[in-house]
């Protein structure tokens, strides 16, 4: 805040008269004070004084909006208030928004109105941090493999028996299932709300949620024993267990797989 004056004015012509520098004539309203578009104002006093020693003043003051010249009738907080000759008189606490001023109008010339008051600039408050993003989920299983088309029918004999129908295809086996969606991610945390005060630092961006890992074809376990190999990189390949007792899994980079199922020892290994 800063406490000083705010304006002044002496009324110093007679209306109609030719003008002087400064031009406050009588019979017509001046801008005593406009506040500025980025504060607010507190009017401690409007002092109006009355200089001439044998004639009574008779004055006028208004609070109108921003950019109005001409008062209308509700805009008055003194209309025709008699001031004495060699008098004053005080107008005290006015609260002003951005923009507004302060009219003042006087019959007589030698009349002052000085005004002093505080004004106030806007601060804005701190902003709020944002939450975190929330993690996203697993996509869905492949689609299943299409089944086989049916075997055409042989035609029949002239004058014989007609054709056999042709077979029906087999149906294709159903795709495995994909990993059901991941849970949702968690909704992020509300941000804190700004302090009022001076201008804010803009909110932290939240994490991107982690991207799913690659699926494991759960499609090719297709029965008991069946474990999953690298044929090379990315080819994952199904070997499928013997079904008997004494088998060992043997390493050989001759295999397409690297490795076979054997029940004879290769004493070369102990």
């Amino acid at each position: 805040m800063s406490f000083k004056k705010l304006g002044a004015i002496n009324i110093n012509v007679e209306f109609g008269s030719p003008g002087v520098t400064p031009y406050y004539p009588t019979q017509s309203y001046h801008i005593l004070y406009t506040v500025p578009v980025d504060r607010d104002t507190i009017v401690s006093q409007l002092m109006i004084v009355n200089r001439n020693a044998d004639k009574n003043a008779y004055v006028r003051i208004a609070h109108v909006g921003p950019g109005i010249t001409e008062p209308e009738m509700e805009d008055f907080l003194l209309y025709d208030k008699c001031v004495e000759s060699n008098d004053s008189y005080p107008l005290q606490r006015l609260t002003l928004s951005a923009g507004d001023s302060i009219l003042v109008y006087s019959d007589q010339t030698d009349v002052n109105f000085v005004m002093h008051g505080d004004e106030r600039q806007f601060i804005a408050g701190y902003s709020g941090y944002s939450g975190y993003s929330g993690y996203s989920g697993y996509p869905g299983g492949t689609s299943g493999y299409s089944g086989y088309s049916g075997f055409s029918g042989y035609s029949g004999q002239n004058g014989g028996d007609s054709g056999f129908s042709g077979y029906s295809g087999y149906s294709g086996y159903s795709g495995a299932s994909g990993f059901p969606g991941g849970d949702s991610g968690w909704s992020g945390f509300s941000g804190w709300s700004g302090y009022s005060g001076y201008s804010g630092y803009s909110g932290f961006s939240g994490y991107s949620g982690i991207p799913a890992p690659n699926q494991v074809p759960i499609g090719l376990y297709t029965n008991k024993g069946v474990i999953l190999v690298a044929a090379s990189t990315n080819t994952p390949v199904a070997m499928t267990y013997p079904g008997a007792t004494g088998y060992i899994l043997t390493s050989d980079p001759n295999m397409t797989t690297g490795m076979y199922w054997t029940n004879t020892l290769d004493a070369g290994i102990y």
